[in-house]
């Protein structure tokens, strides 16, 4: 008779489960990612990146690999094709939320799938989508139990490999999060690796919410000098001029829009073919030793790179 020891820790719920899933990983296989979207692929993406799963194209912090989601989404008929320069190594990684769209397609094309799907609860994935693309709560409410219904059909049908994870259990047992996934991937992680995939781990990554709004903006304050703030900015998603908000010591001091002939930034990617250099003067009399001079567009919460700018 076998002697179960039963523990505290038996009890946790860690928030991994998998289905079709056994110990032995077969040499050549494909990882994908995927779940309704804003719902932690990237983090799960991320994990896998840092324990040396080959990722092709994607890269922080999205980990995104659009070459291989346009030909599932737009170009079937080149899959096998695609695929079989992908498939040059043994076992690669691929993030895509839309997939749960075309499931049966991922299953049947690729090879030896092992599926990671990421839950997150209804509420956050809509207010984030509600953050990043300005679109209305309840609908995307309704989005998600929608993603969610598309899964779980997927789930009772395939024998395909799946480890189901908790978004929020992830980030509040990283440890134990990156050991399963390094179980189910069948690696073999070092030390470092095992750090690296843990610290990777971060329910707001700056860079993920920088990156993944609709209304992204870049640009740099690029010197304050003489009274006059010079610099550029630019919309990722919009060929318009920005319009530039300058504040001195978080109060706002003018507008400029930001439309001007740069023919070093032509080259740029988003930048209107350089038309984005803005040079606003401010008055004298509002300038003085440790002026904060700040820069953003109307209607962006991030300031542009370079600001503030503290005068000496």
């Amino acid at each position: 008779m076998t002697k179960v020891t039963m523990t505290v820790t038996n009890l946790v719920n860690f928030g991994i489960n998998s289905i079709n899933s056994s110990d032995l990983c077969p040499v050549e296989n494909t990882i994908v990612v995927t779940g309704v979207a804003r719902g932690g692929t990237s983090m799960v993406a991320g994990v896998l990146y840092h324990l040396g799963v080959p990722m092709h194209a994607a890269r922080p912090p999205v980990f995104e690999d659009n070459n291989i989601a346009n030909i599932f989404e737009k170009n079937s008929s080149k899959i096998d094709e695609a695929l079989a320069g992908y498939n040059q190594v043994n076992q690669w990684g691929w993030k895509r939320p839309m997939a749960i769209n075309y499931l049966d397609k991922t299953d049947e094309f690729l090879r030896s799938p092992r599926y990671i799907f990421v839950f997150r609860d209804i509420l956050s994935i809509a207010n984030r989508n509600e953050i990043s693309m300005g679109s209305d709560l309840l609908p995307l409410m309704n989005s998600a139990v929608s993603g969610y219904a598309k899964i779980i059909s997927f789930l009772e049908k395939t024998n395909s490999p799946c480890l189901l994870c908790s978004s929020e259990k992830i980030n509040r047992y990283p440890e134990n999060a990156v050991e399963a996934i390094a179980q189910f991937i069948g690696a073999t992680p070092t030390k470092e690796q095992l750090h690296h995939a843990c610290a990777s781990i971060n329910p707001e990554p700056l860079e993920y919410l920088k990156v993944s709004r609709t209304n992204r903006t870049h640009g740099e304050i690029e010197s304050v000098a003489n009274n006059v703030v010079t610099g550029w900015a630019a919309w990722w998603s919009k060929d318009e001029p920005a319009e530039v908000e300058i504040y001195l010591d978080n109060v706002l001091c003018k507008t400029v829009l930001a439309d001007g002939k740069r023919a070093d930034l032509a080259g740029k990617i988003n930048t209107r073919d350089g038309c984005c250099g803005f040079q606003i003067e401010i008055p004298g009399e509002e300038l003085h030793n440790k002026t904060s001079v700040r820069a953003k567009i109307k209607h962006d919460d991030i300031d542009l790179s370079g600001s503030p700018v503290l005068l000496e």
